[in-house]
């Protein structure tokens, strides 16, 4: 039976730079995301502490032109929530790109330089240089940063967007060169199981022409010829002397139809093995019934006998009536 035949199994995936170029952007943009995330409460705590500053400011500005105490401290807390609820907003917008409306604006500027102007009243109309620095800090501050804040958290938002393209397209680049890849392994393995395939097609298609020419070819096997029959006539059968062995009776015979035999033709044509024959053939020799008339060429004493032959067997049972 033909082996099984087998195929690789198809890799993993390839990695390439753009994959790590893309987490590497991905956690840039994170970190820029974070960072504008940090910006409300800065601004938050900022606008705390200014209404913590102002505040005071506000208050005794306000009682000093007739306003109850009761109700002046309400003043600079109205204004400044106002402006938070403004910046608030507009951080909320520019996380996502979007400016505030132009009434947001104007509420921001207003309640902004609203808080400004109660807190450096007193100092400018007492020519306080030192004091409009001093009460004036804190409010153009949270002015400033309230502008400043939606600016930057837009360029932030931006900037996060960019990063975030770039990791996804490189993430894309990458994810089409593996599957080029894979596209190429996949040609590659069916190209190779194809040749397999055609390898074995040809080597069963070989064994299936071995298997049939074995069967058509003949199948033969060695077997030895049997002997030719040893013949001699009725005559040198009854002549035959007595007291010889079976070999020397079929080497005499043979030797009587034909009268002058080589050695080689005697070991032959008696269809005896060599070594039997030969040792008949030396004791014919012995009791005078054959003679060598020259190299390897033997004869009986008597002349041949042209008479019909008769096979083996029959001079075997003639010689054993003579003995």
């Amino acid at each position: 039976m033909a082996p099984e035949t087998t195929y690789p199994a198809a890799p993993a995936a390839p990695t390439h730079p753009q994959r790590a170029d893309a987490a590497r952007l991905r956690d840039e943009a994170r970190q820029v995301r974070t960072a504008s995330s940090v910006l409300p409460w800065v601004l938050a705590l900022l606008g705390l502490g200014s209404l913590a500053f102002t505040m005071v400011n506000v208050f005794t500005l306000a009682v000093k032109h007739g306003v109850p105490r009761e109700i002046a401290w309400l003043l600079d807390p109205l204004m400044s929530i106002s402006l938070l609820a403004v910046l608030i907003g507009d951080s909320v917008l520019s996380r996502f790109g979007v400016r505030s409306p132009a009434w947001a604006q104007t509420l921001k500027y207003a309640a902004g330089l609203a808080t400004l102007a109660m807190n450096i009243w007193q100092p400018v109309a007492d020519h306080d240089r030192a004091g409009v620095l001093i009460h004036a800090s804190v409010p153009a501050l949270l002015v400033l940063l309230a502008e400043a804040t939606p600016a930057i958290r837009r360029l932030f938002s931006d900037l996060a967007d960019d990063l975030h393209r770039r990791a996804l397209a490189a993430e894309l680049d990458a994810d089409e060169k593996d599957a080029a890849n894979v596209r190429r392994k996949a040609i590659d393995d069916a190209a190779t199981a194809a040749e397999i395939a055609r390898l074995d097609a040809e080597r069963k298609a070989a064994e299936k022409a071995a298997r049939a020419a074995d069967k058509d070819t003949p199948k033969t096997t060695p077997t030895s010829a049997p002997p030719p029959p040893r013949r001699t006539s009725k005559k040198d059968a009854h002549a035959l002397p007595p007291g010889l062995t079976p070999n020397e009776i079929a080497v005499y015979s043979i030797m009587l139809g034909r009268g002058q035999m080589t050695r080689a033709s005697i070991f032959t044509d008696s269809g005896l093995p060599e070594r039997g024959a030969k040792d008949a053939l030396e004791r014919l020799c012995s009791r005078g019934l054959v003679a060598s008339v020259s190299r390897g060429v033997y004869e009986t004493s008597g002349p041949a006998d042209p008479e019909p032959e008769m096979d083996a067997a029959a001079v075997a049972e003639t010689a054993g009536e003579g003995s």
